[in-house]
């Protein structure tokens, strides 16, 4: 009995059985992959900009780092239509991100309420294997809710904007009203390059519609190969000549945009057949 009791302390003594002592820690996780990162960060960018879409800015709360929830409790918080996850970009070993969202949000303008879409570059960073926004010091917001970087850091901002000027009404307007850009405002057509094209490009965040205006000459076909123009889209406005005998006075074609009421004029030379 002696002997089988010296037999069960010793095979009840952790070092002599082989295992170790319990601690009470649970055991390290498994480092993930960088596509698991990858997809824990899109994870948290959705639901983050979700509750933008949905109005319950308290939800958003939670994926936001410790020390920029100041900052984010004082800043407005836009109201978006609908958001579309645009690029990832990675860096410090995958433990910081630069995160850029297409939302598309409504904006009062001269002219009403115009949906744009609206590119926001946001920042995040892997705190305790979780993704939290955070406000990057380097990073200020333009007056157009764009973000650019500062040549050196500068402490973070009151609010989403930051204490910048805000653009007056007609600064507004005349930025409209030039927001769609014409290569050139001139072209001459003769019978030796009796075709032209004419580029116009859109600056504006949101989708705008072109039309020619009725005004034209029996001798000069003009035609747009697109009438709707997305962000950052261009359309080619196309002429053609028919060579008189002698050279035609010149046309004044206008293209206008719409919603905006820009017009766009485009002076149209002519030369006489030869």
């Amino acid at each position: 009995m002696r002997f089988l009791g010296a037999v069960l302390v010793f095979l009840s003594c952790p070092a002599w059985a082989g295992q170790q002592p319990a601690t009470g820690a649970p055991p390290p996780a498994a480092p993930q992959s960088a596509a698991e990162v990858d997809q824990a960060l899109r994870e948290r960018v959705t639901k983050f900009f979700q509750a933008h879409v949905d109005g319950r800015f308290r939800l958003s709360e939670q994926y936001v780092a410790e020390d920029t929830k100041d900052v984010f409790f004082a800043m407005e918080k836009p109201r978006y239509q609908k958001f579309k996850l645009a690029s990832i970009t990675y860096s410090e070993d995958h433990t910081r991100a630069t995160v850029v969202v297409d939302c598309e949000r409504v904006v009062s303008t001269p002219f009403g309420l115009m949906n744009f879409n609206m590119p926001q570059q946001t920042s995040w960073r892997l705190e305790n294997g979780q993704w939290f926004w955070y406000l990057d010091p380097t990073l200020v917001r333009t007056p157009f809710d764009g973000m650019i970087r500062a040549e050196a850091p500068v402490k973070p901002p009151p609010g989403p904007a930051g204490p910048i000027r805000r653009p007056k009404a007609q600064e507004v307007l005349d930025r409209i009203n030039s927001a769609v850009l014409c290569d050139r405002s001139e072209v001459r057509l003769t019978a030796q390059a009796p075709t032209a094209e004419v580029v116009l490009t859109n600056t504006l965040p949101g989708a705008v519609s072109l039309k020619i205006g009725a005004r034209q000459a029996p001798w000069l076909e003009a035609a747009l190969d697109r009438q709707e123009l997305a962000p950052r889209g261009a359309a080619r406005l196309r002429l053609r000549y028919r060579p008189q005998a002698a050279a035609p006075a010149p046309v004044a074609l206008m293209v206008r945009v719409e919603p905006t009421g820009q017009v766009i004029p485009i002076q149209v030379l002519f030369g006489p057949a030869e």
